[in-house]
């Protein structure tokens, strides 16, 4: 069975989403990615965050997969935060 993350926590990743937010991410084994926040999409009942890295690559994260999630960088400041999950 897929884990799933709560009802508040994944609405943030729907907002970063929305606001095409730039963000940081950590996930399971401490590997880290940045860049924008593009989509989130369903495939065979897993939830994946679509992110434009800095280098311009696109990636596929599992959301259940994630630690942290940062929105960091972004106009206006009252758009970032910082969420443990």
């Amino acid at each position: 069975m897929t884990k799933r993350i709560s009802c508040d926590l994944h609405d943030y990743f729907e907002i970063v989403c929305m606001r095409q937010s730039n963000i940081r991410t950590t996930v399971k084994g401490n590997v880290t990615y940045q860049g924008k926040a593009v989509d989130l999409k369903t495939y065979q009942g897993v939830e994946w965050l679509e992110v434009q890295l800095t280098d311009g690559e696109m990636k596929r994260i599992n959301i259940a997969e994630v630690i942290s999630l940062s929105a960091c960088g972004n106009i206006p400041a009252s758009h970032n935060f910082d969420i443990k999950l």
